[in-house]
C-alpha cells in the first residue's frame, strides 16, 4: 500500500512529523468518505496507533487504541462461522 511505503520512507529519513500528519489526514478523509466505523478507518487507526506508540505520544494514542479495539470487536462479531 502506498501509505505504508510513504510512512516507511519518511520514518527512515527521520521525518516522523510527516508520517503523523499524513496518517491524520488520511484518517480524516476516510472518515468522511467511508464512515467512522469502516474497515478502511480501522486499518488506518492501526497504523496511527503504531506510529503514536513509536514516537511516544501515549496521551494521543490511548483514545485511538480504545476506538480501534471497539472496531475490531465489531468486525469480529460480523464474521459468521461456517
Amino acid at each position: 500500500e502506498v501509505l505504508d511505503c510513504l510512512a516507511s520512507i519518511w520514518s527512515r529519513l527521520g521525518k516522523d512529523d510527516e508520517v503523523g500528519s499524513t496518517l491524520w489526514r488520511v484518517l480524516d478523509i476516510q472518515e468522511k468518505e467511508f464512515g467512522t466505523e469502516s474497515e478502511e478507518v480501522m486499518n488506518t487507526l492501526k497504523k496511527l496507533v503504531f506510529y503514536l506508540g513509536k514516537v511516544g505520544k501515549k496521551d494521543e494514542r490511548l483514545p485511538l487504541q480504545q476506538r480501534l479495539m471497539k472496531l475490531r470487536r465489531k468486525y469480529k462479531d460480523l464474521i459468521i462461522p461456517t
